[in-house]
């Protein structure tokens, strides 16, 4: 099952969001699981900041002409 979210409709609802940053910490979103734990978002979150890390890291070897 995938999560389509048009981001130019509307903004996400704060309850849209959580389940998203959870769904990257393993939460699997079924009807009969209910709401993510703090676990399922906390690794959610260091997803996201991994992420944050290695496009912050990709712009800075951009910007010294560097090439992996």
């Amino acid at each position: 099952m995938t999560y389509a979210f048009n981001c130019r409709s509307r903004a996400p609802t704060l309850n849209e969001v959580v389940r998203l940053v959870a769904r990257l910490g393993g939460f699997l979103a079924r009807k009969d699981h209910g709401e993510p734990n703090v676990k399922t978002i906390w690794l959610g979150m260091q997803r996201i900041l991994d992420f944050a890390a290695g496009i912050r890291f990709y712009k800075e070897l951009q910007a010294a002409g560097s090439c992996v």
